[in-house]
C-alpha cells in the first residue's frame, strides 16, 4: 500500500511539472517577441524580416528565390506550428518576392502560409513604367494562384494579427511614374506591446516625400526599428529619415552594397546621415541573420 502511495505522489508531481513547464513555455514564448532580420543567401541585395511571438508569425517580403530556404528554416525555428499567418508584400521585385514565388510553388513546401497581403500597380503601367521588372511581376502574380487567401491592403487599413497590430499607410501611387516599381512600394508600420517598426521596402525620393507629406505623417515619428529604403542607398531622403528619428536601423543591405564606393552607389552617404542622428543600433544584413529580442 504504501509502495502504491509512494507511485501515486512521484506520478502527481510529474504531471505538476508538466504543467508547470507547459505555461513556463507559453508564457515565455508570448512575452518575447523576435524580429529577425535575413540576410543574403546569394550575391544578390534582398530584404526579408520575420516577426514572431511563437503564436503568430509574420513575413515581411523574404528576398530572392535562392533566399527561400533561410526563410523556411527561421519560419520553423520561430512559430510553433510551421505556420506564417500574414506574409505582407511591399512591390513586385523579384529580390522581395522571389523566397514567395518560389515557397508558393513548391507542392511539398514545408511551411503552411495563411493569407498573403500585396497590393501591386496594373499589369500595364509596370511594362510600361518599369519593362525590365515586368517578368519578376509575372512570376509572383502566378504564384500567388497557390496562396489560399490573397489580400489588396489599401492605405489606411489596419490589421489585428495576434498581439501584431499592421497599418498600411501608404499604398501604390501611379501618378509617381519616375522609379516606377521602387516607388510603388507599400508601406507598412507594425505596433506590438513593447516596439514599433517602419517597413519603407525600396521607397524612393518622391514616395518618402508623398509619406512625409501624407495624412499618416504622425505615425511615423520616432519609429524603435526602421527598415532603411531600397536596402540603404537611393531611398527616401535625408529629410524623411530625420524626421522618423529611428532609435535601431535594419539595413537589409549586404557587404558589397554597404562597402561600395560613392562613385557607384549611395550607401555611405546614408550611412553618414544616419551616423549624424542618435541611432541606437545598426543591424546590417551583411553580418547575416540577426535575430532581435523586443522587449519592454
Amino acid at each position: 500500500m504504501k509502495r502504491n502511495k509512494r507511485l501515486i505522489f512521484i506520478l502527481i508531481l510529474f504531471a505538476l511539472g508538466v504543467a508547470l513547464a507547459l505555461i513556463s513555455g507559453n508564457t515565455r514564448n508570448h512575452e518575447t517577441v523576435i524580429l529577425a532580420q535575413l540576410a543574403p543567401s546569394t550575391e544578390s541585395q534582398m530584404c526579408g524580416y520575420v516577426l514572431s511571438d511563437g503564436e503568430i508569425t509574420i513575413v515581411f517580403d523574404g528576398g530572392t528565390k535562392g533566399d527561400a530556404g533561410e526563410v523556411v528554416d527561421e519560419v520553423k525555428k520561430l512559430s510553433n506550428d510551421d505556420t506564417v499567418d500574414a506574409w505582407f508584400i511591399t512591390h513586385y521585385h523579384e529580390d522581395h518576392t522571389g523566397a514567395l514565388a518560389q515557397i508558393l510553388s513548391e507542392p511539398d513546401a514545408m511551411i503552411r502560409i495563411e493569407k498573403v497581403y500585396c497590393n501591386f500597380p496594373p499589369s500595364d503601367l509596370i511594362q510600361l513604367y518599369d519593362p525590365d521588372c515586368y517578368s519578376e511581376y509575372q512570376i509572383i502574380e502566378t504564384a500567388l494562384e497557390y496562396a489560399p487567401v490573397v489580400d489588396v491592403p489599401v492605405e489606411g487599413n489596419e490589421f489585428q494579427i495576434g498581439e501584431f497590430t499592421v497599418f498600411v499607410l501608404q499604398s501604390p501611387d501611379v501618378s509617381i511614374t519616375t522609379n516606377f516599381g521602387n516607388n510603388s512600394s507599400t508601406i507598412y508600420k507594425v505596433e506590438t506591446d513593447e516596439s514599433s517598426i517602419l517597413i519603407l521596402g525600396d521607397a524612393g525620393i518622391e514616395a518618402g516625400d508623398r509619406l512625409l507629406n501624407g495624412p499618416y505623417k504622425a505615425k511615423i515619428k520616432n519609429i524603435d526599428y526602421l527598415q532603411m529604403a531600397h536596402h540603404g542607398q537611393n531611398g527616401v531622403s535625408e529629410e524623411v529619415y530625420r524626421y522618423i528619428n529611428p532609435r535601431n536601423c535594419l539595413w537589409p543591405t549586404p557587404a558589397w552594397l554597404w562597402d561600395a564606393s560613392e562613385d557607384e552607389y549611395k550607401t555611405r552617404e546614408t550611412r553618414r546621415w544616419m551616423d549624424s542622428m542618435n541611432v541606437a543600433n545598426h543591424y546590417v544584413a551583411k553580418d547575416g541573420l540577426i535575430e532581435i529580442k523586443l522587449q519592454p
